[in-house]
Order: C-alpha cells, then structure tokens, then sequence
C-alpha cells in the first residue's frame, strides 16, 4: 500500500472536522476500542475496530466525527 499524506495528520475526534477539505481521509484507530466514524454531513456511519486502518473518500467539504480520538489525514488517491 502507498500512501501519499497531503498534511500533516491530526487528531480526530468529536468536534466536526473537515480533514484539510480531504476528498479521502485515512484513518487510524488508535484507541483501545471500536470507535463509530461519523460523516456528520451525510448521516454516514460506520465501526472502526482498535488498530485497523481505513480509507473514507468524501466531498471536500463533508465533516467527519469519531466517538473517540483516532488520527486521520488526507491522502491523494488515483482510481486506475
């Protein structure tokens, strides 16, 4: 897998967060349990498991939450 960071990484958690205007996030689940990722613009839900990592694309001005501090940040992606 390679991954192209567009910013620096963040910290993400309750607060609605756009990610740097990211049109894909990767996240990291660095917390001791599942965390629920929220897409507050959407209504979107989904669990995380502790360690896993994942990839969200969204539009650029979607917000997203997470239930408990996990890092994220934007990453360039190509669909081929």
């Amino acid at each position: 897998m390679i991954v192209k960071a567009k910013f620096p990484e963040i910290t993400l958690g309750a607060a609605a967060n756009t990610v740097n205007d990211a049109a894909c996030v990767r996240i990291y689940n660095t917390d001791a349990g599942d965390v629920l990722i929220t897409n507050i613009t959407t209504g979107g839900t989904f669990t995380l498991p502790t360690g896993a990592i994942t990839f969200v694309q969204k539009s650029t001005t979607d917000t997203l939450s997470a239930s408990a501090n996990v890092k994220a940040v934007s990453v360039a992606f190509n669909i081929s």
